[in-house]
């Protein structure tokens, strides 16, 4: 019979900002990993996806995270609460997710000596590319920080493209040895493919957008550019299947909401559990995202 210190070296423990993000885009993943007997542990933030991915963890902790927050005291709490857990399950690795759990999850991995460290970076937000005064001043101050966190030799960083490895190999953050590259999350080719296949378009084209309302993704250039052509008397709708992502730094203020939800040609479909049936729907894909890793959307569209 194995003793409790037995069975805590063979934990993993998984660190997510959202179970939204780990159902949506990792449970293959998972399902994987908890079928080659792993024992997984989570530690996320909740929300309503976390009953879809429970049978592949053996335990599940909610975790404090604000994902636009920049305040220190919280900041300090999240870490706070991080360590905790590491110091709890003492895994023998560290699968994070998401920028602001990988640099956290990274201090602490490599200051309690962590064996394995995963840190998933599906695509760098304003920190790592804005020209902001305040940010660039910022991130002379953090960098030192990154550093350790991502610039470890039991630490491999995983990239969508080359673009964003290129940039924290050249900031000093990583080196090419703990750095890899994958071209995007994949795609279920069995689920996401085309039974009928559509001769011809819609009577009135439809295009979507399937993307959080962000102004990262590009969705003020986009319904600009369809104002153009509305203006020029094309018949078409816009079909938005995203959420307003309140937490984000770049979510549209409710003036510019109010204008997309009095559009006549805008359908907000929301966030959508079957977004299968909703490309059946469609005519066109559009992301015209700022900066993305390998958009998993578009994958599962061109699949189609």
């Amino acid at each position: 019979m194995e003793n409790n210190n037995s069975n805590q070296q063979k934990n993993i423990l998984v660190i997510a900002n959202c179970t939204w993000y780990l159902h949506n885009f990792r449970s293959e993943l998972l399902e994987e990993l908890h079928q080659k007997g792993n024992k997984l542990i989570l530690l996320s933030t909740e929300d309503q996806y976390a009953k879809y991915i429970s049978k592949y963890f053996i335990k599940m902790n909610k975790l404090f995270l604000i994902r636009g927050s920049e305040n220190l005291i919280f900041e300090f709490m999240t870490l706070l609460h991080i360590f905790y857990f590491y110091l709890k399950y003492k895994p023998i690795l560290v699968h994070n997710f998401t920028i602001k759990p990988s640099i956290y999850g990274g201090i602490i991995g490599r200051f309690l000596g962590t064996r394995k460290i995963l840190n998933h970076i599906t695509g760098l937000g304003p920190s790592f590319y804005s020209n902001s005064k305040k940010r660039n001043f910022l991130n002379k101050i953090f960098n030192p920080i990154y550093r350790y966190s991502f610039k470890n030799k039991n630490t491999i960083n995983i990239f969508h493209n080359q673009d964003d490895r290129s940039t924290f190999i050249k900031k000093g953050l990583a080196n090419l040895k703990n750095t890899k590259v994958i071209e995007g999350s994949g795609v279920d080719l069995n689920h996401f493919k085309v039974y009928s296949p559509k001769n011809k378009f819609n009577k009135i084209v439809q295009i979507l957008f399937p993307a959080r309302i962000i102004r990262e993704k590009g969705i003020t250039e986009l319904i600009g550019a369809c104002k153009q052509l509305w203006d020029q008397d094309y018949k078409f709708n816009l079909n938005i299947a995203g959420e307003t992502d309140l937490q984000n730094k770049s979510s549209l203020n409710k003036k510019n909401l109010n204008e997309i939800a009095n559009n006549l040609n805008i359908k907000l479909i929301g966030k959508s559990n079957n977004m299968l049936n909703v490309y059946r729907l469609m005519d066109i894909v559009v992301l015209p995202s700022w900066r993305e890793g390998t958009s998993k959307s578009l994958l599962e569209a061109s699949s189609m």
